[in-house]
């Protein structure tokens, strides 16, 4: 799934985060915390949505990507939902050869 939207990068206490302007539980139905990517500044950045609340979340960027984002202006952002709600445990007698019916 993908997502364009424009916000901003901002510092925070726990690091560089980007508000989410969409509720991401309801476009997505993904919940907790969530793997993805961002394109920004035309570099591709692997980063986690973290929950704030009732389905709104911020992204979550490390400290080394986010050194050459520019902060307080707004970006164009394009995000990559990576994770699923369908998680395959390794050690399970079912895949998608062979699924539970």
């Amino acid at each position: 799934m993908r997502y364009y939207f424009e916000s901003v990068v901002e510092k925070k206490e726990n690091g560089y985060m980007i508000r989410v302007p969409f509720n991401v539980w309801e476009v997505s139905r993904h919940r907790d915390v969530i793997q993805g990517e961002v394109v920004l500044d035309n570099g591709i950045i692997q980063c986690e949505l973290l929950p704030i609340e009732k389905g709104n979340y911020e992204i979550h960027i490390a400290d080394s990507d986010a050194v050459s984002l520019e902060l307080g202006v707004t970006h164009k952002i394009l995000l990559h939902i990576t994770g699923s709600l369908i998680r395959m445990d390794q050690n399970s007698p079912y895949d998608f050869e062979n699924p539970i019916r």
